[in-house]
């Protein structure tokens, strides 16, 4: 039931919450939900394999054209990407009414909440699991892929701490003028570059990087706090001096700077990362 991204998008969309079957696969729970789609949790009717099937909300006839191209920019990123930390596509399926994405289930949980459980990470733990996002988003860039939503709930972690970057929504191809100014991604995890409107490109998911590192070692973003209301405040709080919990080693620190670093030119690139001296014990 697998079909072209052309012939996918001439369907109109609805979503139904209840279980059935679709080609191969049987629906059952809702595993996540946001604004734009549904993810649930699917079986192979053959052989039992659990599978991530990512849903399109309910549009009837008045179809978003902003839903759809967050589902072609992801069928297009993963699609093109085969590697051990990103979420593996299995194939698209379309009925009369539905698009569908399906996609590699993860026995896990998503880093917001091992570092909400945990009350923040220690920097081994940190190391650990920051070297393979790091190592993930490498790829996603040698690519020419941007992924422009890197954030703790879009990392999965399972039991034996491997990490897998998920939802590419949002990502687009750097080739793409259009990828260059468009705002788009999590305020606390958005590069400062994407609110002032300047052109923008790989620079961007590093910031968005060393954010997730410092929530991860501390157990809390960098420049928000209970008074961030708007993105305003968080752009006010980046141009403040970044403050660093007196536990973390210099290494630590030295990486955080470099990745938030508000000029794009000076900012650490993705590569250089991966040979930082911070991740020199890393197995």
């Amino acid at each position: 039931m697998s079909s072209s991204l052309d012939q996918i998008l001439q369907k109109d969309f609805i979503e139904t919450d209840r279980e059935k079957t679709v080609g191969n696969y049987r629906l059952s729970s809702i595993l996540t939900s946001s604004r734009f789609s549904d993810v649930r949790l699917g079986f192979h009717l053959h052989h039992g394999h659990k599978v991530a099937v990512k849903c399109i909300k309910k549009l009837g006839k008045s179809r978003s054209q902003k839903q759809i191209l967050l589902f072609k920019a992801e069928y297009k990123s993963l699609i093109s990407l085969k590697h051990r930390n990103i979420v593996k596509m299995y194939e698209t399926m379309v009925t009369a009414d539905n698009m569908y994405l399906v996609l590699e289930y993860i026995d896990g949980k998503t880093l917001s909440a091992l570092i909400k459980e945990r009350c923040g990470l220690g920097e081994d733990m940190s190391r650990f699991l920051m070297y393979q996002l790091v190592t993930a988003v490498s790829y996603c860039h040698s690519n020419y892929i941007i992924h422009r939503d890197i954030k703790p709930s879009n990392i999965m972690v399972n039991r034996e701490l491997h990490v897998t970057l998920i939802d590419f929504g949002l990502s687009c191809n750097a080739n793409q003028k259009e990828c260059m100014t468009q705002s788009c991604g999590t305020p606390v995890y958005t590069a400062p570059e994407v609110y002032l409107g300047i052109q923008h490109s790989f620079p961007r998911d590093v910031w968005s990087i060393g954010v997730v590192l410092y929530e991860m070692v501390s157990g809390c973003p960098p420049f928000f706090d209970l008074t961030t209301k708007h993105k305003n405040d968080i752009i006010e709080n980046i141009h403040r001096k970044l403050f660093f919990p007196s536990h973390l080693t210099q290494g630590c620190q030295d990486l955080l700077t470099k990745t938030l670093t508000i000029c794009i030119k000076d900012r650490i690139s993705i590569d250089d990362m991966l040979l930082h001296s911070w991740f020199k014990d890393v197995s």
